[in-house]
């Protein structure tokens, strides 16, 4: 069995910009009760899947290969600063991302959620939002914006990975179990 999720992962060079606005973002909330992502544990996260045993990860898998090749690569951009429900309440500490003259994401999990449901996979249907968590609040705070912003950089995005995480005392660790890349139709 494996804790399982479905996610974008990000190009190195991003990682390590995010990073960087991260160690700033660190020094202005430093007594804040706040558990920061390391830099392999910076993606998107598409869907999380829950549990599941190696015969319903290979279901799960070949449901995104046919999902991921209906669509070309999209181009993100790193946008604003922002807290789930908000920066006076936070839960969850973001960057978001855009894209550039698409919407592939949200559509591709969309139609990824209705296969999902098919296989009797329970998913979120909450409001998406394409965004990168940067730390999950352990306790009630207020955060402080950096004083610089994120640097609006684009990047493209190759694959899709199905990806297991495991729990360990110093936080999660994040393995991809398969990518899929995205493949133009014709």
């Amino acid at each position: 069995m494996s804790r399982a999720f479905i996610a974008v992962n990000l190009p190195q060079n991003i990682k390590e910009k995010l990073v960087e606005f991260l160690e700033k973002l660190q020094k202005s909330n430093s007594s804040l009760p706040i558990k920061w992502v390391k830099l392999e544990g910076l993606h998107i996260t598409l869907h999380f899947l829950g549990w599941l045993d190696n015969d319903m990860i290979e279901r799960v898998g070949e449901n995104i290969q046919e999902e991921v090749k209906k669509y070309k690569s999209p181009n993100l951009i790193l946008g604003e600063f922002g807290a789930f429900p908000n920066l006076e309440r936070p839960r969850v500490v973001f960057i978001e991302t855009e894209e550039v003259k698409s919407n592939i994401l949200a559509s591709l999990r969309k139609d990824l959620g209705q296969r999902l449901e098919k296989l009797e996979i329970e998913v979120d249907h909450r409001s998406w939002k394409s965004h990168i968590t940067l730390g999950r609040v352990k306790g009630k705070c207020q955060i402080q914006k950096p004083k610089q912003e994120l640097e609006r950089l684009q990047f493209k995005i190759e694959n899709v990975d199905l990806m297991k995480s495991e729990l360990f005392p110093d936080g999660a660790r994040y393995t991809i179990i398969k990518s899929f890349p995205f493949i133009v139709p014709r």
